[in-house]
């Protein structure tokens, strides 16, 4: 795969980033071109496959290889965005799209806070991290000794999901209740019109869990609410300890990369792969 152009692409439910590279080595993070721009809202997921497809061939012509890290869920057996709980198409079938409009081109598919959680750990050289996108919704991904934490579906890494208030009576968006992302993300902010020291309270507790679960050595942030100055990683870091299992503190930043960490995740994906993910897009 030497020669011709590499396509790395952040589809959120809210704004999606394309960017184009020439090199294969971390020396060539910077992309040559790159846009911004809304997802389409439309209920017809085909057409926004199509779309997306179209953005790639108007930057990148025929690339080599095109690396997609998408809002989920994700179904690996079909390729698809299944019921995504921020957008109003049922089923997304980008596999079989991108594909088909790019036969010769190798197309990656992964989770976009995996791709984040990825991207910081190339760039930190951290064996032990969680990635925590708060936006639209509450992403997450994480790296456990060097390795992503995939699970038997790709879908261990839906901690936004994590139940954090069982007497809430707020249904996520994925017909649950109590969730994180539901009273703990951009949408909670706009629809229930919290403060957002509430928000990063929520934050706190969420990243309190996670500890919990994977102890991790490093907790990086992004996504729209931490990235636009919403979320403050000072104040979430000031109540974390409230929640914490023994007072187990990891190391609070904000993701290297910014507003680019998923970008940046599905190229090094590419360039430096892990096999979980490999595997389950069948490349392994």
């Amino acid at each position: 795969m030497t020669g011709r152009r590499i396509v790395a692409v952040d589809l959120g439910a809210t704004h999606t980033r394309i960017a184009v590279f020439n090199g294969r080595s971390r020396a060539s993070l910077d992309p040559y071109v790159s846009c911004k721009c809304k997802t389409p809202r439309t209920s017809n997921g085909e057409r926004l496959a199509a779309w997306l497809a179209d953005q790639i061939a108007t930057l990148a012509g025929d690339p080599e290889a095109i690396s997609i890290a998408s809002f989920g869920p994700i179904d690996y057996s079909d390729r698809s965005i299944v019921d995504p709980p921020n957008h109003p198409a049922r089923k997304i079938p980008l596999g079989r799209i991108v594909e088909r409009r790019f036969p010769n081109s190798y197309t990656l598919l992964v989770n976009d806070a995996v791709a984040g959680a990825w991207s910081d750990h190339v760039l930190s050289g951290v064996e032990d991290l969680a990635y925590v996108a708060v936006g639209t919704g509450v992403g997450v991904g994480v790296v456990v000794g060097g390795r992503l934490l995939l699970g038997r579906r790709g879908d261990s890494h839906e901690a936004g999901h994590m139940v954090i208030d069982y007497k809430s009576r707020i249904r996520c968006g994925c017909g649950g209740r109590g969730h994180w992302e539901a009273i703990g993300s951009g949408s909670a902010l706009e629809a229930l019109r919290l403060a957002s020291r509430d928000i990063e309270t929520v934050t706190a507790a969420g990243i309190a869990g996670l500890v919990a679960c994977y102890d991790p050595e490093r907790v990086s942030l992004g996504g729209g609410l931490v990235t636009g100055g919403v979320i403050r990683v000072d104040r979430i870091r000031s109540v974390l300890k409230e929640y914490s299992f023994q007072n187990r503190i990891p190391d609070l930043v904000v993701h290297p990369a910014g507003d680019n960490a998923n970008l940046i995740g599905a190229y090094l994906l590419l360039l430096e792969p892990d096999r979980g993910v490999l595997a389950l897009n069948g490349w392994a």
